[in-house]
């Protein structure tokens, strides 16, 4: 892996670095000693106070969700057929404000699930596809293995779930297991 530096473009789980190297900083989290990105944004170093953090830029361009587009976002709202996200990347293109999209639950798996809170819970950073653009929301699908959470939470404690099986979460914290359609790069970001 390439080291980090400032002005990086980083997406939530990236890792950044070691807290022997860096001070966690806005926009950052630690985990077993690691740092990792929270949030997607740039990297800014202060190489006096050894300090990291990552940060949304100011000016984004417009961009307009197209069907084949692949989004990042976080899930806003979960009924037992339905999920709502706030889509914050389009591409590798960062949007202001976000876009709003939804998930059937006949969109998140070929055979994950019939209940939508067992694929996704409020929180969750997800991967998808633009399936149809026409309308709002923008209908988005997580058909597909590299795409649904890329980083999800304890629905007890907040805790940051850990991959335990296929589709099997453990709270670090609490060890609560959970359920969720997960991308292949869960907690790994193709970078």
């Amino acid at each position: 892996m390439e080291k980090i530096k400032t002005g990086d473009f980083v997406l939530p789980g990236d890792r950044l670095g070691t807290i022997e190297e860096f001070v966690p900083g806005e926009g950052t989290y630690e985990e077993n000693s690691e740092v990792y990105a929270a949030s997607a944004g740039f990297v800014l170093i202060d190489h006096v106070d050894k300090k990291i953090k990552v940060y949304k830029p100011g000016i984004v361009k417009p961009v307009i969700p197209r069907v084949g587009d692949v989004v990042l976002g976080k899930v806003a709202h979960v009924q037992s057929q339905m999920a709502s996200v706030e889509i914050f990347q389009i591409n590798k293109n960062l949007v202001s404000p976000p876009f709003t999209g939804v998930i059937h639950i006949s969109q998140v798996s070929k055979t994950f699930t019939n209940v939508m809170p067992d694929a996704y819970k409020v929180g969750d950073i997800i991967r998808a596809r633009v399936i149809r653009a026409i309308t709002i929301p923008i209908q988005l699908s997580t058909i597909g293995k590299k795409f649904g959470a890329l980083l999800a939470f304890c629905s007890l404690c907040g805790g940051i779930l850990q991959r335990q099986g296929e589709g099997k979460l453990r709270c670090a914290n609490c060890d609560h297991i959970e359920t969720r359609k997960v991308a292949i790069d869960y907690r790994r970001p193709k970078r």
